[in-house]
């Protein structure tokens, strides 16, 4: 497994990667876990070219773009836009691990590398907006993620079914 910054060329690769995933549980915007089941399917043509688009601006504007690859397949990104947001935290735009390698240690060596940077640019906190999904909450939890304590209303209008959350950088 190779995770290193991707090139400007390589981010359309990003439609590979299966996002699929489906949950019993879901959590509630007030962080209560609910038995609504939740299901994430795989990249819708029109919302992949935005989302492509959307990383290709981060990219023109500093942010960071890490692929988790294995072999000659990008199996995995994480994306962090590099302008702060409500105080000095830095927004993790993206992670996305492709569900055949899950459960391998991917997602938190990349959630490390990303951490590692915002502690370098003096981040007071990495701000993540998460599906409700039990496995996503969680898997954020588990690296030290909380509720938000200052949602930010404008990411929160971009999608309000999103669970807001934070991982404080401790200095």
């Amino acid at each position: 497994m190779q995770i290193r910054t991707l090139a400007y060329h390589e981010i359309p690769l990003i439609g590979a990667i299966n996002c699929q995933e489906t949950s019993m549980q879901s959590y509630n915007m007030s962080g209560i876990l609910t038995d609504t089941p939740y299901k994430v399917n795989a990249w819708e043509p029109q919302k992949l070219a935005d989302f492509i688009l959307k990383i290709e601006d981060i990219y023109f504007h500093g942010g960071v773009v890490l692929g988790a690859y294995q072999e000659a397949r990008l199996v995995g990104i994480a994306v962090l836009d590099l302008q702060y947001i409500s105080g000095f935290r830095l927004h993790l735009e993206a992670l996305y691990i492709d569900q055949l390698y899950r459960r391998q240690g991917i997602g938190n060596i990349m959630v490390q590398k990303i951490l590692q940077i915002a502690y370098e640019k003096e981040a007071e906190a990495l701000y993540i907006r998460s599906p409700p999904s039990q496995n996503t909450v969680d898997f954020f939890s588990h690296r030290g993620a909380r509720l938000a304590e200052r949602v930010d209303s404008y990411l929160q209008a971009l999608a309000p079914e999103t669970i807001q959350l934070e991982i404080p950088i401790i200095r």
